[in-house]
């Protein structure tokens, strides 16, 4: 995941998150509670959430297929995301 990580620093931030010990926060991210894993793109300007719904185990060449297929607008923001849910951005507070 590094290399990945590298590669996208200008652009994005990776985050990591302990799924045993937040693991209500999964639906609200899209993904199903309790899932063993799982990979979501969340837009900090829009609120915009793409989780990962592909069947492979998540690695790095997934990873990277996942993020170029969400900037290349291959895949649709999540239909819960705060942004579908709220009519506009996720956070206006600036």
């Amino acid at each position: 995941m590094r290399e990945v990580a590298k590669k996208y620093r200008d652009f994005l931030h990776f985050t990591i998150t302990d799924q045993n010990e937040y693991g209500d926060t999964m639906p609200m991210l899209g993904l199903k509670k309790g899932q063993k894993g799982g990979l979501v793109l969340q837009n900090p300007n829009t609120g915009e959430i793409f989780p990962y719904r592909g069947g492979k185990k998540v690695d790095p060449d997934v990873v990277e297929l996942f993020l170029d297929s969400v900037i290349e607008g291959k895949i649709p923001a999540w239909e819960g995301s705060p942004m579908n849910q709220f009519g506009g951005r996720g956070h206006d507070e600036l």
